[in-house]
């Protein structure tokens, strides 16, 4: 029953977006979600898959998966670029095992990350991936874990056809691996299954932030798990919306909401045209009709590649206190970070990475600290709103640090309301004040069951996202409608004014409403980047093992050299190289001879040794044949430096499926191994392994860094033509007789033309009798000629 239902594929594309521009009151605020009324206590099992070797390449050799160790490793060995299957067994729950394959989290780091303390501690870390157990995929059905770990074991990916045995999407944490066997393991995050949402806690961590109504832990187990679903709702204490009361997320002053170019950033000149916007508003305000009902479901102006936005999230006092210390309270912003950022990247290609975590003291200062004013403890004169705008002048203070958007977590909520945000802040980096409110890319969540899901919300806010409509709306109004004929969302979704029990996915509405504005530039756009060309900013120092500017070597710290002082970076009396930072050094320090190997070949025909030149301690840089180059026969070419065919990567990839022959997509620029499916000749097995640089695709081009750059447009024309004979043969003959009929008829019409003008010249010529002398008349007389001159001129032309 499990692998035949396709109800949950609906359900996890129901990402509606609709609203930005619309009058009346647009909430950013979240109150309190409901109490929980039930929870189970469970244990999990984990094992690694094997791990497989790094991408091929000439580092490595171009070693293929073969050599992959073949047996799973074990448990206690886990690392953060492991692959993970997770076993759970929830009876009261769900009928059957839970089934998890996790993979490492992407981008989650910026690669400069660090960790910062308050002014109160000073100094900060590097936050660094290896550091933690972080992993997203999927919930699978029971019964398909061998056949997804088979073609994980080839880094194939999934066929369209079986997608129905995903269940749902899967992000977690893991804080213990288990024993030797894997049972008892312990991990944190969320899952879903058919369109349910199941959160999971560590007992402990439950016990510190549930309320006084939530259930009590009972019976045994480290994990705690309970349903969205498993919240009590009470009407009585539901909140409407109050995002009014934050005067620049209303409508008639919020940058969002005023006309402009689609290709400037709205909020560019509000600090001058403020009163001009106003006037505008007051003569009319926003078109209620323009409310992004159109754009329900539409994906137009999100990324169609993958892209990340980067985030400072900062940890204030209450918050540390709320989790026991300050390494738990990290982490569970992590384990919110994770799960924030795989909705996020399901739903709009955008990830949601962490430049910097600025972590305050336990203990809360008596006195607000001068900059920091908003890490301060709960209390009435603090409200939440109070809290959001010192936290937006501090970080318009800190100016462009590299981060989209701030985020404070807190523990102090006002009355009901756990959340709050600026409206469309994205990239904003200053601050201006507004009506006695500091405005900035900024937002704030507090301390719940369902963090991450709160976390969502308020980062929605900051693209741009308005809430979901509820009970007793119009399609006219203010907020985000179900589709274009029903208003009411009925509380499904992660832009719900209030938490509700469904909160798993962003709206259809919300979908069309965020899109726009990043399609639109309602939003700046400016910290929307490509992953793969991240900005790292390097922190210069001797002893990081790197040679920079200013520096004649760096052996690394704690190390020794005898041709460089690690504490200095400089060379040791007469030495003119180090051999730890260069390849044509010699032991004692000085240039290797000329003609010294110092890259040898990798490839007897594709690669060439480099050698040092005598005078310099670099090694050259490397040589390889052309790209492309024949180095044998059935199809093997040179490629970054090695010999290889398509048909030999398909077999070093998926050998031991039967993958032996590519498949023949001549217009493939996927650059991935892509192998014909030894049992169906006319499909395609797609592997998510790369293709070494340098290999073929498309019509002449190369693969470089998995993208298929093209050849000159004469290559690309000739390789078409070689690669699609049963056309151009027959095309060619085609034009060939047509070019020959041609010429025949160009040649005829000549040769026609001049056999024409000499057959008419004879005619002529014979139809003209020239007389004889005895033929013509005698000459006139004088008087004649007056009279006929023509006949008088004609006969004095025959005079001599």
């Amino acid at each position: 029953m499990i692998g035949s239902s396709t109800q949950w594929r609906p359900l996890a594309l129901l990402v509606l977006g609709l609203a930005i521009l619309l009058t009346s009151g647009v909430d950013a605020r979240s109150p309190h979600p409901p109490p929980l009324r039930r929870i189970t206590t469970t244990s999990a099992h984990l094992s690694i898959l094997p791990r497989k070797p790094p991408p091929p390449s000439k580092k490595n050799g171009y070693l293929s998966p073969r050599f992959s160790t073949p047996l799973p490793p074990p448990p206690p060995t886990l690392k953060h670029s492991d692959s993970l299957i997770l076993s759970l067994d929830l009876p009261d729950l769900l009928p059957f095992e839970v089934k998890m394959l996790v993979h490492p989290s992407e981008y989650l780091f910026h690669p400069e990350a660090k960790v910062s303390y308050g002014q109160s501690s000073f100094g900060s870390e590097r936050l660094r991936q290896e550091d933690w157990r972080m992993y997203t995929g999927s919930v699978i059905a029971p019964y398909y874990v061998d056949r997804l770990t088979a073609l994980h074991s080839i880094s194939a990916n999934l066929p369209e056809s079986e997608k129905q045995n995903i269940l749902g999407r899967a992000s977690v944490m893991v804080h213990h691996s288990g024993d030797l066997s894997g049972h008892g393991a312990v991990w944190e995050g969320s899952f879903e299954v058919l369109g349910q949402m199941y959160n999971v806690m560590t007992r402990d961590k439950y016990d510190r932030i549930k309320t006084t109504e939530d259930v009590a832990v009972e019976g045994m187990g480290e994990m705690v798990v309970f349903r969205q679903s498993d919240m009590r709702h009470d009407n009585a204490t539901s909140s409407s919306c109050s995002h009014d009361n934050l005067h620049f997320n209303d409508p008639h002053h919020n940058p969002l909401f005023r006309p402009s170019s689609p290709l400037t950033p709205p909020s560019l000149f509000a600090p001058l045209l403020d009163s001009l916007w106003k006037r505008d508003d007051t003569a009319g305000g926003m078109d209620v009709s323009t409310n992004y009902i159109d754009s329900i479901n539409s994906t137009s102006g999100c990324p169609n590649t993958q892209q990340i936005v980067y985030m400072g999230v900062a940890l204030d006092c209450t918050y540390i206190a709320s989790y026991g210390s300050t390494d738990a309270a990290r982490t569970q912003v992590l384990n919110d970070w994770n799960q924030v950022s795989a909705l996020y990247k399901q739903t709009f290609n955008i990830s949601i990475g962490i430049i910097e975590l600025q972590v305050q003291n336990l203990t809360c200062p008596t006195t607000a600290v001068n900059g920091e004013e908003w890490n301060v403890g709960c209390s009435n004169d603090v409200t939440l709103d109070e809290r959001l705008s010192r936290f937006s002048a501090w970080r318009g203070n800190k100016g462009d640090d590299g981060a989209g958007l701030w985020h404070l977590m807190s523990a102090c909520p006002t009355d009901s309301e756990v959340g709050v945000a600026w409206l469309g802040t994205l990239c904003q980096t200053d601050s201006s004040t507004q009506s006695g409110q500091t405005v900035s890319g900024t937002g704030i969540s507090t301390a719940t069951t369902t963090e991450w899901s709160l976390i969502s919300h308020e980062i929605g806010h900051g693209f741009g996202a308005i809430h979901d409509c509820t009970s007793g709306c119009s399609l006219s109004g203010s907020c985000c409608p179900l589709s274009r004929s029903t208003c009411d969302a009925n509380s499904q979704f992660i832009m719900n004014p209030t938490t509700s029990s469904s909160e798993t996915t962003f709206s259809g509405c919300t979908l069309g409403n965020i899109c726009t504005n990043i399609g639109n530039r309602q939003v700046s756009t400016s910290c929307i980047q490509n992953p793969g060309v991240r900005s790292v900013i390097s922190l210069q120092q001797c002893g990081n093992g790197i040679v920079e500017d200013g520096e004649d070597c760096d052996p690394g710290g704690n190390t020794t050299s005898a041709c460089c002082d690690s504490s200095t970076c400089r060379f040791i009396s007469n030495a003119r190289c180090d051999p730890s930072n260069s390849a044509c050094c010699t032991s004692s320090c000085q240039y290797a001879a000329a003609n010294t190997t110092c890259r040898a070949a990798v490839d007897p025909t594709c690669d060439f040794a480099e050698t040092c030149p005598g005078d310099s301690a670099d090694c050259p840089e490397d040589t390889t044949a052309d790209d492309g180059t024949s180095c044998g026969s059935n199809g093997l070419a040179c490629a970054g430096g090695v010999c290889t065919s398509l048909n030999q990567q398909c077999a070093s990839a998926g050998g031991n499926m039967g993958l032996t022959t590519a498949c023949r997509q001549r217009d493939d620029t996927s650059c991935v191994v892509s192998c014909q499916d030894p049992n169906s000749t006319n499909q395609c097995v797609v592997l998510q392994t790369p293709l070494i640089d340098g290999s073929s695709c498309g019509y002449a081009g190369h693969c470089y860094n998995s993208t298929c750059e093209e050849g000159s447009w004469q290559d690309t024309a000739a390789a078409w033509y070689r690669q699609n004979l049963q056309i151009s043969i027959p095309v060619t003959i085609v034009a060939g007789l047509i070019f020959l009929a041609l010429v025949v008829a160009i040649c005829r019409c000549i040769a026609r033309g001049c056999t024409g003008n000499r057959g008419a010249a004879g005619k002529k010529y014979k139809g003209q009798q020239v007389p004889t002398m005895a033929q013509y008349p005698p000459p006139p007389a004088p008087a004649g000629r007056m009279n006929g001159a023509g006949v008088g001129a004609g006969y004095g032309q025959q005079q001599w």
